[in-house]
């Protein structure tokens, strides 16, 4: 495996992932206006 992703991509998919973790643990969810 080689390390072939730049540090924004990295970033970009470390951000995603906490927010689906935050968003799958309902923390997101509650914040959001439009979530009923």
């Amino acid at each position: 495996m080689n390390h072939s992703l730049s540090w924004p991509d990295a970033l970009a998919i470390t951000v995603a992932l906490a927010l689906v973790g935050l968003a799958a643990s309902g923390w997101v969810d509650a914040m959001l206006p439009w979530a009923k």
